[in-house]
């Protein structure tokens, strides 16, 4: 995905939002938001809530369903959320934009002992994986007290705040075993591990066509290898762990093509060729997304650098093919876009080729008038030359298409013409004088 332009981004949101109406009603215009959720919960809670807390202070309101059990209590979970105050909108923590990797953060489903958030925390022990909910914190006990926060997040002292969660994947605890309470945290050969299990796990779910399922097992993956520990890493060691990260990027990229999440499934691919520039399934399956994104140039580039790497591969022949084909249908539907449009003789060779045509004809109908002028006067005895039809220029122009070399001077001719009447159409510029001379 593209990892540009997501402040500006942020600040239209931030603006859209502001402007939401008290009645709960979400802005027209903030159907999205960045690259994660269909559309942002409106700021005051429904009268059907779920509760997630007897006394009211937690609020929790299902956008999308999701799949298998609840997340447990203490189970590990990774979720990407965005917290807004809901006085006024104005967002305080966004996970995706926050993170220059856009993995999900981890968090501890019903851990009530943390000192802010743990309203959230609370409110992740209700949800399954792949759910999407809105999350309201109508008691400051349960964000971030009555003091706020001056640092960062920034948010006020007694506020109510809203989330907008994403709960990816989560993991039993006992599955995950002792390893948020050890104090060295994880040796390095564990993490490595622990992610190549998922891996697997992921693969095997691929298999049986349980895509999203995959895509949450695949960034449990990620998730022992984040930035903290790469940037730990050098050397032989980094390398390794980068062999066991690639394989999960391009299993992601197969995932989100099968989902039709197209601008991941290129983030995940770039990811790929950040470390690996000539790979052809990461060069394979960017050129799908661009594909069906309609991106065909690019697309068509990418399929050809994989074959480079792999020139007997039946898939990249195959789409490459299919990308061709579509730019032919592209290039053709543009050329009768434009057919209509520019100026006369800015069409192309067609108009050419029709002038041409016409004057020939002309050029003919002169000669055979002529010759049964002349035919006539020689049987009267007059042969004056003012007798016959004069030619005019266009005629002589047809008649002299008939020697090679004035038929290509006129082609020459006729093609500076052409690029030069669009050229006046694309920039909108009038021909100087010494150009109509010319």
């Amino acid at each position: 995905m593209q990892l540009s332009g997501m402040e500006g981004d942020r600040d239209a949101m931030h603006d859209a939002v502001a402007a939401a109406r008290r009645d709960g009603s979400p802005p027209a215009d903030a159907n999205t938001h960045g690259d994660g959720f269909a559309g942002l919960a409106p700021l005051l809670p429904r009268q059907d809530c779920e509760r997630v807390t007897s006394d009211g202070g937690v609020l929790k309101v299902l956008l999308e369903e999701g799949y298998g059990d609840v997340a447990p209590k203490f189970a590990r979970c990774l979720v990407h959320y965005t917290g807004r105050l809901a006085a006024d909108g104005d967002i305080f923590m966004d996970s995706k934009s926050e993170s220059n990797s856009k993995e999900p953060v981890q968090m501890v489903a019903g851990r009530a002992s943390q000192p802010r958030e743990s309203g959230l925390s609370l409110a992740l022990a209700t949800m399954r994986a792949g759910e999407k909910s809105a999350v309201y914190i109508e008691d400051a006990r349960y964000g971030f007290g009555a003091e706020g926060s001056f640092s960062f997040p920034s948010v006020p002292k007694n506020a109510k705040l809203v989330y907008d969660v994403e709960m990816v994947q989560w993991e039993p605890s006992d599955d995950v075993g002792d390893d948020a309470d050890r104090p060295l945290g994880l040796l390095y050969e564990e993490r490595l591990e622990r992610a190549e299990k998922r891996r697997l796990q992921g693969n095997e779910l691929f298999a049986q066509g349980m895509h999203k399922e995959a895509l949450g097992k695949y960034a449990a993956a990620l998730s022992y290898m984040d930035e903290d520990f790469l940037m730990q890493c050098e050397g032989f060691y980094l390398d390794k762990a980068h062999e066991v990260k690639m394989p999960v990027h391009l299993n992601m990229a197969a995932c989100q093509l099968q989902l039709g999440d197209f601008n991941t499934a290129i983030y995940n691919c770039g990811e790929v060729l950040s470390l690996d520039p000539g790979n052809s399934k990461a060069l394979y399956r960017r050129a799908c997304a661009r594909h069906q994104l309609g991106q065909t140039e690019g697309a068509l580039a990418d399929l050809e650098s994989a074959l480079k790497r792999s020139p007997e591969d039946s898939s990249i022949l195959k789409e490459r093919a299919a990308v061709r084909a579509t730019l032919k249908r592209e290039r053709q539907a543009m050329s009768q876009l434009f057919k209509g449009r520019l100026p006369t003789g800015a069409v192309g060779m067609d108009t050419v080729t029709t002038g041409e045509t016409a004057l020939t004809a002309k050029a003919e109908e002169a000669t055979r008038v002529n010759g049964a002028r002349q035919t006539a006067a020689q049987s009267s005895g007059h042969c004056e030359s003012h007798d016959a039809l004069p030619v005019s220029p266009s005629a002589g122009l047809a008649s002299s298409l008939t020697r090679p070399w004035r038929l290509w001077q006129v082609v020459v001719a006729a093609v500076l013409a052409w690029l030069s009447a669009l050229l006046q159409f694309v920039t909108g510029r009038k021909p100087s004088t010494r150009e109509k001379q010319s």
